[in-house]
């Protein structure tokens, strides 16, 4: 399938897409049940943002001539299904043409207008919005456009607080906004990803507890093999203190070194397959996987720290069932062992 994209045509760009598209499709070049890219692999061919190309496709889908169904993809659709006036394009008010026509140069390379992936404060978007002008008449939009800003906070902004200062700033300046958090305005995504995180979670907690469960059972199983060494060590005289802190210093050192390796060796794995980058492809569930369209794993001070006060609970928990086994053996006990 050949696109030809003419960046200085006054057509807009999602247009020419759907035109080409739709001439294709008549000219029976793409029959029906034929695939199309999917939107993302379409727009990086055509060096286009993915909106555009989603523009273009949903206006294929209102002349009915493709239409998206779920693990096929989006495919042309059967002559037979299409209505008898696809051919009639909708016009867009002026406006909309000469947004729709923009490039993101145009619409983004501005100082005074925030761009995709730019980290920006809800104080800045409120500099942005008291030092532009007031518009000085309304805008008739088409109630089937769509018009959306997104805002990138910076790490550590508390999204709660942004959405509600942001709500209070577009009351204030008379602005007709609506705003939402991405998992408001997600939906269904929004649900498959917490749902996902907590199926993660979950699967953690267990393996926590088999954990537990299999160091405390190893740490029984030798604290009853060393009956007669803590037997003879009780009949000459040393107290369950001494036993205490010895099974537990010996336990503390093994962890110390078994659990600071498995650290290390999961910071050795974030650092080989962080510069790497491996991307989600047309997978939209590796993509919720990944948390993005590239999977990067990182391990800042965070996660050291919550990797060690993990173990060390881990090790607690296992420590106490075995080390009340060992307080328990007398010099009776290693004489009948003997």
């Amino acid at each position: 399938m050949e696109i030809t994209i003419d960046r200085s045509s006054r057509e807009p760009i999602y247009q020419q897409i759907a035109r080409q598209v739709r001439d294709l499709i008549t000219a029976g070049k793409l029959p029906a049940g034929f695939r199309l890219p999917p939107e993302r692999r379409l727009a990086q061919a055509l060096g286009v943002s993915r909106s555009t190309v989603l523009i273009a496709y949903q206006e294929l889908r209102a002349d009915a001539l493709i239409d998206a169904h779920v693990g096929r993809g989006t495919v042309v659709t059967p002559p037979e299904a299409a209505p008898a006036q696809a051919d009639v394009v909708q016009e867009l008010p002026p406006e909309q043409e000469a947004l729709l026509a923009s490039g993101e140069e145009e619409l983004f390379g501005s100082a005074d207008i925030f761009s995709t992936g730019s980290s920006s404060t809800v104080a800045e978007l409120e500099k942005t919005i008291h030092a532009e002008a007031r518009p000085s008449a309304k805008i008739n939009y088409d109630n089937a456009a769509y018009n959306y800003v997104s805002v990138l906070l910076k790490p550590g902004e508390d999204l709660g607080a942004a959405v509600a200062r942001t709500r209070e700033l577009m009351k204030d300046n008379g602005l007709p906004v609506k705003v939402l958090s991405w998992k408001q305005a997600s939906g269904q995504v929004a649900q498959i990803s917490d749902i996902l995180r907590v199926i993660i979670n979950v699967f953690v907690i267990l393996l926590f507890f088999v954990a537990v469960i299999i160091i405390m059972n190893t740490l029984s199983m030798t604290a009853m093999e060393r009956t007669e060494e803590f037997g003879m060590m009780r009949a000459v005289g040393a107290r369950k203190g001494f036993i205490t802190r010895m099974f537990l210093s010996e336990t503390l050192a093994l962890s110390a070194i078994f659990g600071g390796a498995g650290i290390l060796i999961g910071a050795l794995v974030a650092w080989i397959f962080h510069p790497l980058g491996i991307s989600s492809g047309d997978s939209e569930i590796l993509e919720l996987l990944f948390g993005g369209e590239v999977f990067q794993p990182t391990l800042g001070v965070g996660g050291v720290v919550g990797g060690i006060a993990a173990l060390g609970l881990v090790t607690v928990l296992a420590v106490l069932y075995p080390l009340f086994v060992a307080r328990r053996i007398t010099p009776l006990d290693a004489i009948n062992r003997h």
